[in-house]
């Protein structure tokens, strides 16, 4: 359904950490912290706290001064450097974000378009979907117009988040967020070889929660998504060639074993999580990016059954191929031309 031809990885150094919180910034989202943004923020965190003692943990951690739409702008740039011939062809940007950025009323997708993509006619920010925002811009990418039929075929694709207090960076027993950027371009499938990976399949599936975020056992929650995760692969199994040999299972790194066990209920191999931490928005890219390069590693075509979760009730299963021959680059992947 989906070629992908480049990919672009930006994850910042890890710094330890000994608060529940992310990033200490007082007064970059003050609103949340007025009367009318009471009930968007934890409700265990009073009004200006910006840390919350907890045992401490490693996590990528961008830069004070990075915000999350320079991350975007970062990956975005070092991806359309190294194709130059291709800025012309990009039709459509898509940006997903779980976290506002630093200046709450910035536009990431206008951002990189007056950064790298002045003439692209389509953009959009994906935004409320948790880490589901990725393969939403994916499936919505699948629906453009057909590279022989238009000569604007490629989306850019990119997802980004820094977490900053009040928003919790890590759930203890469950999962750890880090802050992180990626980016992808990808075209509608035209059975060209010199793609990176191929999409297959996916699924995406979005459910209230039947518990309270901020109180419910890590247990609970991790039954849930487990729950979700499995829905969406077992649908994707029904409709695809699902029980090849060589596929593998790749997604989401968290705290609580749920990759094993997602493995054992679909009696899969796993392949080694891209990341000790849930690298937030930018996850699925991130796992495509570790696939490819199992792929190359092997010097064979790997078939990956790539997942992503959220606390929020977002779940996403995408069956990806990954090609061997994928150019590495100093951060990422690009397609041979």
């Amino acid at each position: 359904m989906l070629d992908l031809y480049a990919l672009d990885l930006h994850r910042p150094p890890d710094a330890t950490h000994s608060s529940m919180l992310g990033a200490s910034h007082p007064f970059t989202y003050k609103h949340l912290f007025d009367r009318a943004g009471r009930r968007s923020r934890p409700p265990g965190v009073a009004r200006g706290q910006m840390s919350i003692q907890c045992a401490a943990f490693d996590a990528p951690a961008a830069a004070a001064e990075e915000r999350t739409t320079d991350m975007a702008s970062l990956v975005v740039g070092r991806m359309l450097a190294g194709h130059p011939a291709q800025v012309g062809r990009v039709g459509t940007i898509l940006h997903a974000q779980c976290t506002l950025d630093q200046q709450m009323l910035s536009s990431t997708c206008l951002r990189l378009r007056h950064d790298h993509l002045p003439d692209v006619p389509r953009y959009a920010t994906i935004g409320q979907l948790g880490t589901a925002g990725v393969a939403t811009a994916l499936r919505l990418a699948a629906c453009t117009p057909h590279p022989d039929s238009t000569n604007r075929p490629l989306t850019c694709i990119s997802a980004s988040d820094k977490w900053i207090a009040p928003f919790v960076k890590n759930f203890p027993d469950l999962l750890t967020f880090g802050d992180a950027a990626a980016a992808c371009l990808a075209a509608p499938s035209g059975g060209r070889a010199y793609a990176i990976a191929h999409v297959l399949d996916m699924e995406l599936l979005a459910r209230p929660l039947p518990y309270d975020l901020w109180t419910a056992p890590a247990s609970v929650q991790e039954d849930f998504i487990f729950a979700g995760v499995q829905e969406c692969a077992e649908r994707v199994r029904r409709r695809s060639d699902f029980r090849r040999a060589d596929l593998r299972l790749i997604g989401d790194a968290m705290i609580a074993p749920l990759g094993e066990r997602l493995a054992g209920s679909l009696g899969m191999a796993r392949l080694a999580d891209a990341a000790p931490t849930h690298l937030s928005s930018a996850s699925a890219l991130f796992s495509i990016g570790a696939a490819i390069e199992a792929a190359a590693a092997r010097e064979q075509i790997i078939d990956a059954l790539v997942w992503t979760a959220s606390l929020s009730g977002q779940a996403a299963a995408m069956l990806v191929r990954c090609r061997p021959d994928a150019l590495r680059t100093p951060t990422g992947w690009t397609a041979r031309s």
